[in-house]
């Protein structure tokens, strides 16, 4: 693979507890472009759908959340990317924040209304869009964007977004798991693997098609199945504060399931969760040692196994520095300046990050 905007980061000022594997940690080089692309979100959801309470979405003061789990992210891609991730963490602590029955209406009104935003984006130019007002606005104005850099990407991503969405609202509230196995394909069936889909292909301009799909799934299920345990092990004290709030019975998180499923305590169900994360990751290490130079897989399908593997790094490192799972931790100064005033133009490229 050909790193040509992202540099190579230095991970021994980190106790990373080996939940990494070895893969390099490598982060984008033009990283305002996420800050602006996030701030965007919040202050367009803040005008046009509901103030919002804080910044705790891609957003940290060393690390943004894309610039290091999507390092070779296309430069004129990252900012719209950085948004539409924002909106997912947006839409997240919506349904955190409300009753869980509320929460599946919530998923079935965003699904609709961009499968609306994606035939109207299509079917209109910039001069007969109808006035849309809000989340639908949002959502026309990221599927416009999208579609005038890369059509053909655009569709691919938008598509595996709008299936996230129409899986995450099916979801049975009352689903019982008696292995962390069957909930950790559960989570990645149903949510987490389309919605990084769509992410990573529009993001790196890649187009896999639907006959390589099957193994597509095949090659990345032990990243995926990392990627998930590492959030949870990173985002549960965020998720179980949720629950005591408003008296959840149950929490859909791996520590959760562990406790109940082998019937420990916290730590114990932590402890288990690093070690099923070293061996997920040891097997998707491998995997992309294999594929490498697998000459029966598409270009695009190896670049993609290849690539997700910094996901893995990445995500790790910002959630042990982000604002998001870390009350105590803030913004950079430029980042806490945009938030506070207006956005400066995208033409112009900070000097420094402050």
């Amino acid at each position: 693979m050909e790193f040509l905007h992202s540099t190579k980061i230095d991970l021994s000022a980190y106790d990373t507890e080996g939940l990494c594997g070895g893969i390099d940690f490598r982060m984008h080089n033009l990283t305002w472009l996420e800050d602006r692309g996030s701030i965007r979100a919040h202050k367009d959801w803040t005008k046009y759908v509901s103030p919002v309470a804080e910044y705790r979405g891609n957003l940290g003061p060393e690390y943004n959340f894309l610039a290091v789990c999507l390092p070779e992210c296309l430069p004129d891609r990252l900012e719209i990317v950085a948004y539409l991730n924002e909106m997912g963490f947006l839409h997240d602590d919506v349904i955190d924040h409300v009753e869980q029955e509320r929460g599946m209406a919530e998923n079935d009104e965003l699904r609709d209304s961009l499968l609306e935003s994606l035939q109207t984006a299509k079917a209109t130019t910039d001069d007969t869009q109808p006035k849309q007002t809000g989340k639908k606005k949002l959502q026309l104005q990221i599927v416009s964007e999208m579609l005038a850099i890369d059509r053909e990407c655009a569709n691919i991503s938008l598509n595996a977004w709008t299936k996230f969405l129409e899986l995450d609202s099916s979801r049975p509230l009352d689903k019982q798991f008696t292995t962390v196995e069957e909930f950790l394909s559960f989570r990645v069936d149903n949510v987490g693997e389309l919605f990084w889909f769509a992410m990573m292909t529009f993001g790196l301009g890649l187009k896999i098609k639907g006959h390589e799909m099957d193994k597509y799934r095949e090659l990345t299920r032990s990243a995926y199945f990392a990627l998930v345990l590492q959030n949870d092990l990173y985002s549960w004290e965020k998720e179980y504060e949720v629950a005591k709030r408003y008296n959840l019975s149950r929490i859909m998180n791996t520590i959760w399931i562990l406790t109940q499923e082998h019937n420990t305590d916290i730590q114990v169900a932590q402890d288990t969760c690093r070690k099923l994360i070293k061996k997920y990751v040891g097997e998707y290490v491998q995997t992309v040692k294999d594929v490498k130079d697998d000459e029966s897989l598409s270009v695009d399908l190896r670049k993609y196994v290849e690539a997700l593997q910094y996901s893995i790094s990445g995500n790790l490192v910002w959630s042990m520095t982000c604002p998001r799972y870390h009350k105590e931790v803030s913004f950079n100064q430029r980042q806490l300046d945009w938030m506070r005033n207006s956005l400066p133009d995208k033409a112009i490229s900070p000097i420094s990050s402050g």
